[in-house]
């Protein structure tokens, strides 16, 4: 790791010192979210300007005069040299004034000369390649609204309140403000510094002291959390959420330590294996050193084609889907370990929303307050090793990926919110722990990307297989819980996405096949939707149940549990590419898998008919209706209704 050229000024300095080396250091890492480096020769002159040797206005003459005859100014070395001395006057400046015109201002002062439109609003549309939207964008404002945008969104900010609000509640209204400001994109290039600039000085409005080093050591996770604010894919279940930007202020105000990694940000990251330091920024986006990545690295895929997308402005070379499977060579078995200082391991930073948790691990029993005007949830979920799942199929990071998944999977067929976890394993004697610490890798992913907190569990050894078990806790508005008893008669019934992945991924693990990356995906690590769980509940959902045994099973218990006989129109079941050709290459019916397949973790729903439109069509379907009647499910085939059994009718299968 390189030396902090300031971390001298920065620990021992004088007061004076100490400021203009936090501007410089901030100022010189924030150019990293457009790739660029300031020179060494910046670096010295900044070193001079701190100990007093040099001001600011002789840093300005030095640099023009250097850059007249500087041989590569291509390279755009002289762009971070120059925006860098800028920032650090704007960031040592006291000035502020929170208006459009101030924004303005900053991007005018940062990069005169080196843009043509620096202090402009664009006049274009864009898009911009991501690396962890796998080469997707973000949708920006639109060329025609982006003036009356930026003044509402600043207007809409001088008038909030955070007086009724704790710490994690202003954190998470500043990060919303600045997420929405950032996606505005008023200008064609420097969006992402000179939001930064402007926000920190707001920050210090607001009383924060914010010149440390968050935004010159994360400045590209700084940049990334701002896409994921403002990206969703609802049939890649990939919403907006700004718990990585949460997390970067809460290191940033608060002096708290969690982990800032860029690919837990990426959209496929279960899956990735590209190191972090192989991603580079350019203008076209992101793209890949492909001498700095493992061989065993592998790209995103579409999930609607199977091909591999193209990142940043290059296609990446052949790779092949690597599907991690369990080591045979582990370094301690559990019963030569400290049962202890295992479990110190396994616990260690499960804490991902800190709101209302007032005692974690550690302690007999865990200790969280919950949200005022709503109802608890809670459900558990077990898996055998041998019943549930096995070694050939599964490597340890999945069976604690796809537990902790189906566990949030039920919250959110409640249309709740998961909050908490606790988490009990049997060991067999002789196991190994890097087995148990994989498994809880997996388990820590999922409740990270959905803020679920690990707060207890258990530890023991037994004589049989490995068993894991979680129970999830979560919450709901009071009396909104969506059951599987109040299907209506009228209603519309619902899936989400698509069915029978999971059935595909399974058989094609099992059979050696690796021509169904999305399947295989969906099965080792599948997708709770928690977010269209919430969708469906605020419309209206009269009933929801999470597809974990099938089509057939959860429709037939919505109709148990609601007394109606649910008719559905097959051939508005949406069907994958790929469940397609695994079904024609094994001469069956692509409606077996997603009738009888279980563990799509999709959702199945009912909903007033007249409400039905409203549900976003990128991640909900119709396909039937609810009929006051007996409890059963009904399908047309060949102009009969047939009626659906709970695990599938049999003559699908000859089809």
């Amino acid at each position: 790791m390189h030396k902090d050229p300031f971390e001298e000024y920065i620990r021992q300095g004088e007061a004076s010192q100490y400021e203009k080396a936090k501007a410089w250091k901030t100022a010189i890492g924030l150019q990293a979210v457009d790739g660029l480096t300031p020179s060494a020769y910046l670096i010295d002159l900044a070193k001079k300007n701190i100990e007093g040797q040099m001001s600011l206005q002789a840093l300005h003459t030095l640099l023009e005069h250097y850059y007249e005859s500087y041989p590569h100014y291509e390279d755009r070395t002289a762009e971070a040299d120059i925006v860098s001395l800028r920032m650090s006057e704007l960031l040592l400046e006291k000035a502020f004034s929170f208006t459009p015109n101030e924004y303005l201002s900053i991007h005018r002062q940062l990069f005169t000369d080196i843009y043509a439109h620096a202090g402009s609003i664009r006049d274009y549309n864009i898009t911009k390649k991501e690396w962890i939207l796998a080469g997707d964008t973000v949708t920006y404002g639109s060329v025609s609204e982006l003036g009356a945008t930026l003044l509402y969104d600043i207007e809409q900010e001088k008038t909030f309140s955070y007086a009724s609000l704790d710490m994690s509640e202003t954190i998470r209204h500043l990060a919303t403000f600045v997420a929405r400001l950032w996606q505005i994109h008023v200008f064609g290039e420097g969006n992402t510094r000179t939001t930064a600039v402007f926000f920190i000085k707001y920050l210090r409005t607001l009383g924060f002291t914010v010149t440390n080093d968050m935004f010159a050591n994360h400045a590209w996770y700084f940049r990334n959390s701002l896409v994921r604010a403002n990206y969703q894919n609802l049939k890649l279940g990939v919403y907006r959420t700004t718990e990585y930007l949460e997390c970067f202020l809460r290191n940033l105000l608060l002096d708290e330590d969690h982990v800032l990694s860029n690919r837990s940000m990426h959209i496929h990251s279960a899956s990735l294996k590209i190191q972090e330091e192989s991603i580079q920024y350019n203008d076209d986006g992101y793209t890949i050193n492909m001498d700095t990545i493992s061989e065993d690295a592998i790209v995103g895929y579409d999930t609607t084609s199977g091909n591999k997308t193209s990142l940043g402005s290059e296609t990446v070379k052949e790779m092949h889907c690597h599907v991690e499977n369990s080591s045979n060579t582990y370094e301690d078995n559990i019963t030569s370990t400290d049962e202890f200082a295992l479990i110190d391991r396994l616990t260690q930073h499960s804490i991902y929303n800190s709101t209302y948790v007032k005692v974690g691990v550690g302690d007999d029993c865990a200790v969280y307050d919950t949200p005022r005007d709503v109802d608890q949830l809670v459900s558990t979920d077990m898996m055998v090793e041998g019943i549930h799942f096995s070694e050939s199929t599964t490597s340890p990071f999945d069976v604690g990926y796809r537990l902790g998944a189906a566990n949030i999977s039920d919250i959110a067929a409640m249309g709740g919110t998961p909050r908490h976890m606790v988490v009990s394993i049997a060991v067999p004697k002789g196991r190994h722990t890097s087995y148990v610490e994989e498994v809880y890798q997996g388990l820590h992913d999922i409740c990270a990307e959905y803020r679920v907190n690990i707060i207890g569990g258990d530890t023991v050894s037994t004589e049989g297989a490995f068993v894991i078990s979680a129970t999830v806790f979560g919450d709901v508005p009071t009396n909104q819980s969506v059951l599987r008893s109040g299907a209506q008669d009228g209603d519309a019934v619902f899936i989400t996405n698509y069915l029978g992945l999971s059935y595909v991924g399974l058989h094609s693990l099992l059979e050696g096949s690796e021509d169904y990356p999305v399947s295989r995906s969906i099965h080792q690590r599948p997708i709770p939707h928690v977010e269209c769980g919430i969708i469906a509940r605020d419309l209206g959902a009269t009933s929801m149940n999470d597809i974990s045994d099938g089509l057939s099973s959860e429709l037939n218990e919505i109709a148990k549990a609601s007394q109606v006989t649910i008719y559905i129109d097959e051939s508005t079941l949406p069907i994958h590419p790929e469940v397609q050709a695994y079904c024609e290459t094994h001469q069956m019916s692509p409606y077996l898998p997603m009738w009888t397949g279980g563990e799509d973790f999709q959702l199945v729903g009912t909903i007033p008919a007249d409400k039905a439109d409203r549900l976003p069509k990128e991640a909900f379907t119709i396909i039937g209706s609810v009929k006051a009647g007996s409890a059963q499910v009904l399908v047309e085939r060949d102009g009969q209704w047939v009626t659906v059994e709970p695990k599938g009718y049999n003559h699908l299968s000859h089809d």
